[in-house]
């Protein structure tokens, strides 16, 4: 048991990987006892990475997708549709409700596998019901008559924006789809990788964005990079993210904010521990399906060769041998003595398989991760809503919310744009 952050009138305990909010002068009952094996609830939902193609035609200066495959000589290859019906298969033997992410490379270059999926699965008695379809793009290549189809056919969208402004990415063809959306009604939602090139301007891009392009979810995300001159000033990204908290929380905003959301389901001891202790994917939430047809346990795995499986049975020898490097990288990084232990999971095994043993990059990824939790610390601190405000509860969650938060994948893999709703 240790408090990990404190301020006048209350403190932050952690017990195991649990975290409790106390009164200031309250000793809190002896709880060590208590044990939370939510490895052993049942999976009800699994999120499909679906990797149409891994090519893509935008080149972001930062993208590791593509020195990956420059490193293992890579085919841009777009899946077939013999894989499709392979993947089709495994669904239907499996009891299980889906979210199925269209993802690449940029998955717009293969506009009719998506509609053989789509259509496939709509036209299937057994899975018609079943399935959630999403797509996660740069924009570029969108038109108007495709995109009338996706929302037809209830497919979500998560657009790639890094900003407003040119950076490290081209963000252009996003915010002309997140034009489109708007002047359909639709709501939409966001991947930012925060770099040097935007780290400014976040608080003023949130604001429009949020407010002229109703956008209603972020997931921001840390460039992970070799070279010093992309990766963002972590003061600046700080200063930037307690604007943005604030703003959300001074005029009751409900958007989807993570890493923050993730984090303040797990600080509320729920939504998904992490991978390698059965959770998060835990190679049974979160599965990916590449271009060659291969399952793999992570959609960060899609990448590395060496961690393909032939179907989701072979997953535990995958999962064994990623362990040992998960093992070293929390050795290295000191996790079991940092005060939020595991909480930010990392390491996280799709990360590892990225970046190998590198500590450099882990530990970039490991700082950046503690903004985000140092601020989710303040404010819970500063009044315990704030906690469930951002999970978007509003309120304590019930054990019955606990139990859902983890048969489904956490918050950072929902899809961010559930298309079908208003713009508000």
């Amino acid at each position: 048991m240790k408090t990990i952050a404190e301020n006048e009138f209350r403190k932050l305990i952690r017990v195991r990987d649990d975290f409790k909010v106390f009164p200031k002068n309250y000793s809190p009952v002896d709880v060590l006892g208590e044990t939370r094996d939510y490895a052993t609830v049942p999976v009800t939902k699994q999120t499909i990475v679906f990797e149409v193609t891994n090519a893509c035609p935008m080149g972001c200066e930062y993208c590791f997708i593509s020195k990956i495959n420059k490193q293992e000589r890579l085919k841009l290859a777009v899946n077939t549709e013999e894989n499709v019906e392979k993947l089709l298969d495994y669904m239907r033997s499996a009891d299980l409700d889906f979210d199925l992410i269209f993802h690449g490379g940029e998955p717009l270059l293969a506009k009719g596998l998506i509609k053989k999926v789509v259509d496939s699965i709509k036209h299937s008695r057994m899975l018609r019901n079943r399935v959630a379809f999403s797509m996660q793009t740069s924009g570029k290549g969108m038109t108007s008559d495709f995109l009338d189809w996706l929302i037809d056919n209830g497919v979500s969208i998560g657009v790639s924006v890094d900003g407003l402004a040119k950076g490290l990415r081209d963000s252009s063809p996003g915010i002309e789809l997140l034009k489109m959306l708007n002047e359909r009604g639709k709501r939409a939602g966001l991947v930012v990788v925060v770099n040097s090139s935007n780290q400014e301007t976040l608080f003023e891009d949130f604001k429009k964005l949020y407010n002229d392009f109703g956008v209603r979810g972020f997931n921001y995300n840390s460039v992970i990079s070799d070279n010093k001159h992309q990766l963002p000033d972590l003061g600046i990204v700080r200063e930037q993210m307690e604007k943005i908290t604030n703003y959300v929380l001074q005029n009751n905003l409900t958007p989807s904010l993570n890493p923050m959301q993730m984090f303040a389901e797990r600080l509320a001891g729920g939504g998904g521990s992490l991978c390698y202790d059965d959770g998060c994917g835990g190679f049974k939430r979160i599965i990916a399906f590449s271009t060659d047809g291969k399952f793999y346990a992570c959609d960060s795995l899609t990448d590395n060769p060496a961690y393909k499986a032939e179907g989701p049975g072979e997953f535990a020898e995958k999962r064994k041998a990623l362990l040992k490097d998960v093992i070293k990288m929390k050795t290295s990084l000191s996790c079991s003595t940092c005060k939020y232990g595991y909480v930010c999971c990392l390491p996280c095994i799709g990360k590892v398989s990225l970046f190998g043993s590198s500590e450099k990059t882990m530990k970039q990824a490991c700082e950046y991760n503690k903004v985000f939790l140092d601020i989710l610390v303040e404010k819970t601190l500063d009044n315990p809503l704030n906690l469930y405000h951002f999970i978007g509860l509003g309120r304590q969650p019930s054990r019955r919310d606990v139990l859902l938060a983890y048969s489904r994948p956490s918050a950072e893999f929902h899809p961010l744009n559930r298309i079908g709703g208003e713009t508000k």
